[in-house]
Formats: structure tokens, C-alpha cells, sequence
């Protein structure tokens, strides 16, 4: 999981960054820690695919600052966890106009850095999860469970959505991989299922919530079959 951390005091970033390392060694948690000196760099890397889920920023920053930083990055997602590092209050109300999850007043005291990671953690393990797209040239970020079926289109993918279609650049094999097995069966080259989103089977064909029939190729309808029950089964106990 990113976590990144972005102050223009480098005696603080480097603060930060060790009490996030202390947490992860001690609480044995899976972060890659980035800092970055400015917010324009961390709106950077923010932007090329909306995965940093975790945000901790100073607010007072010479150019963008953390609070703007924030406002931009709810353009793009409600789920980012954004944590505010301060040494001023004059902001408290602005933090909760972006859904801040905490805001810390410096000198920052590790137990409080601790307890707010914590949280974070806590509420992204509960959350609905999502996937980032590119589309038209814009990531855009989808819950998982919008998805009804991706079919493959040459060198490109549609993601048929619970709304509309979207065409991205990207492998059915690399779709696979971001999707819960658990959740999607793959079908053929063609053809990537959500479970869910079956209305009902025969042996040769399925049918899709929004309608879609979809052929079933030979040899795979008893192991649809299987994943359908199991997943439902699942679901219902």
C-alpha cells in the first residue's frame, strides 16, 4: 500500500517519514513510503494513476499548498485517505470541507501519527473496492462491482459498466490480474464475467443484468456452472 507524504520543511518530511517507517516495521504493515518536497511533484505522481490510497500533507507550503492539494485530489476520488500535518489551526474547518480523516498539529506526536494510520488502514480494509482506468487520456476510478463484463476488442478492452461502456488500452490478461477471482470468471479470450451480474445459464449461452446474451464455448459451462453456485453459495451464507 503507498502511502506518501509531502512537507517542504525537509527536517519534518523526514520526521514524518521515519515515524511512518517505525509504524510499519512495528505493526508489520505493507507500505511503500514516497515524500515529496512539494505538492505539485505528489499531484504529479498522484495523477498518473490515482493509486497512492494514503496522503499525509503539510498545509502551508510555499506555491500549491496541502489544503488546495486536497481539493484537487477530491476531484478525482472521495476514497483517498488525506491526514493533515500542521503546525497552525486556521484550517481545521477547511479539512472537513474535503472529508479529511484527521488532522495533526505539529511538533507531531508519534502515538497520535500511530493511532490516525491506524484508522486509515482500518477504514481502506472496509471500503468497496475499486479499480483505476484510462479513459479518453483521464484515469478515472470505478467500484469494482460496476463492472458487469469486459470483452476484448483488438488491442483494447470495453468494459461494459452498469451505465456505460468504456474503451481502454489494456490486456485482458492485465484486466484479469487487477479483477478478485473471486468475483470475475474468465470465460474465453473474449469475454471476462462478473458472477454477480449473470441473470441466468443455460449451456450455451448467459445472460447478463443489462441484457447481453453471451456465447459459452465448449467446455466451459460445467465450470461456470461451478463458480456461479460457489459464488452465490458464498454469498448467501
Amino acid at each position: 500500500m503507498r502511502i506518501a507524504i509531502c512537507d517542504d520543511e525537509a527536517v519534518q518530511l523526514q520526521l514524518i517519514a521515519s515515524y511512518v517507517e517505525e509504524y510499519q516495521n512495528i505493526y508489520h504493515q505493507p507500505l511503500t513510503i514516497e515524500c515529496y518536497s512539494n505538492a505539485d511533484a505528489l499531484l504529479f505522481a498522484y495523477q498518473e494513476d490515482y493509486a497512492i490510497p494514503i496522503l499525509l500533507l503539510d498545509i502551508q507550503m510555499k506555491g500549491l499548498n496541502g489544503m488546495e492539494l486536497a481539493k484537487l485530489v477530491r476531484k478525482y476520488s472521495k476514497d483517498t485517505i488525506i491526514i493533515f500535518i500542521t503546525g497552525v489551526s486556521d484550517y481545521v474547518y477547511d479539512g472537513f470541507n474535503v472529508q479529511a480523516l484527521n488532522y495533526l498539529m505539529k511538533p507531531i506526536k508519534k502515538e497520535q501519527l500511530f493511532a490516525c494510520l491506524d484508522k486509515a488502514i482500518e477504514k481502506l480494509n472496509t471500503q468497496q473496492p475499486t479499480i483505476a482506468l484510462c479513459c479518453d487520456k483521464q484515469w478515472l476510478r470505478f467500484p469494482v462491482k460496476d463492472i458487469l463484463y469486459v470483452e476484448s476488442d483488438g488491442h483494447y478492452l470495453d468494459v461494459h459498466m452498469k451505465k456505460q461502456c468504456y474503451h481502454v488500452k489494456k490486456t485482458m490478461k492485465e484486466m484479469e490480474e487487477e479483477l478478485p477471482t473471486s468475483l470475475f470468471f474468465h470465460l474465453s479470450r473474449s469475454y471476462l464475467i462478473q458472477l454477480e451480474a449473470i441473470e441466468k445459464i443455460n449451456t450455451q449461452t448467459l445472460w447478463m443484468s443489462n441484457g447481453q446474451c453471451i456465447p459459452i464455448p465448449k467446455g466451459k459451462y460445467r465450470l461456470l456452472s461451478k463458480a456461479f453456485i460457489a459464488h452465490h453459495f458464498k454469498e448467501a451464507k
